[in-house]
């Protein structure tokens, strides 16, 4: 096999975002949730949410240039940025979609709002897939078989979504416990290096929180009338970004002793 297919397992996971996008959903008349919560929340708590998420998005584009910048000097190797690529475009992509929806008009086509939400979903799905790839490529090294194997298997079951809402959601707690149990194991492993202990006690509650308000909104969202996506993307967000810090940092230290 070229070398170059072995880095393109996560294109099969765009592909489908892709595809999806050109999908009936068979939604049309039904607004997501999240443009819904508009109706929820006033004035200063959206420009508080959009203040936080605006600077958690730039602290995701800032991380581009911290990454090269380590690789430059050495502290990280070519295949520690590329899991950090593609762990933070999933995570770029996630939050752009999510934007696009609670900014979204009331007279904004409703079927390409649905594919947007879809869409939205699966790179939820993909990031917290693929930090389970890159915490075990550091703990194990490197597996092709694993990256394609789990990347082409989200793309398949991503086709899913449109069958059935409920689908997302059991994906959802698939992805997010092997992602929390990746980052338990990671611990385990690197318990005694700088800040990781403090990295594992944000990042499980973040993890259950993230699982938990998605699930109520879910199923009690109509009665609680709660804006509890925000508080799903700030979660996720704050996942991607404490993710990113325990990974790196851990592996600035491995190499600095090398």
């Amino acid at each position: 096999m070229p070398p170059e297919v072995h880095w393109l397992a996560p294109t099969t996971i765009l592909s489908s975002a892709v595809v999806l996008f050109f999908i009936d959903t068979g939604e049309n008349d039904k607004l997501p949730n999240s443009l819904l919560e508009n109706k929820l929340v006033g004035d200063n708590f959206l420009s508080v949410w959009n203040f936080v998420f605006c600077f958690l998005v730039c602290s995701a584009f800032m991380r581009f240039v911290w990454t090269f910048q380590l690789q430059t000097r050495r502290k990280i190797t070519t295949l520690d940025t590329y899991f950090f690529l593609v762990a933070n475009v999933f995570t770029l992509l996630q939050g752009y979609s999510f934007w696009i929806i609670v900014h979204a008009e009331e007279e904004f086509d409703h079927r390409h709002l649905a594919s947007v939400e879809i869409i939205h979903n699966l790179f939820t799905l993909a990031y917290f897939l693929w930090s389970v790839l890159w915490s075990r490529h550091i703990r194990r090294g490197w597996n092709t078989g694993h990256n394609w194997f789990f990347c082409v298997a989200l793309s398949v079951c991503a086709y899913s979504m449109l069958i059935h809402k409920c689908s997302f959601y059991v994906l959802l707690g698939i992805t997010t416990t092997l992602s929390a149990i990746s980052i338990h194991e990671f611990y385990k492993i690197h318990f005694y290096r700088s800040n990781v202990k403090y990295f594992h006690r944000v990042l499980l509650p973040l993890h259950v929180t993230f699982i938990t308000a998605h699930l109520t909104d879910h199923l009690f969202g109509e009665s609680l009338q709660l804006p509890l996506m925000r508080v799903c993307s700030i979660c996720f967000l704050l996942i991607s970004n404490f993710s990113y810090h325990l990974f790196i940092g851990v592996l600035v230290e491995v190499n600095e002793h090398k």
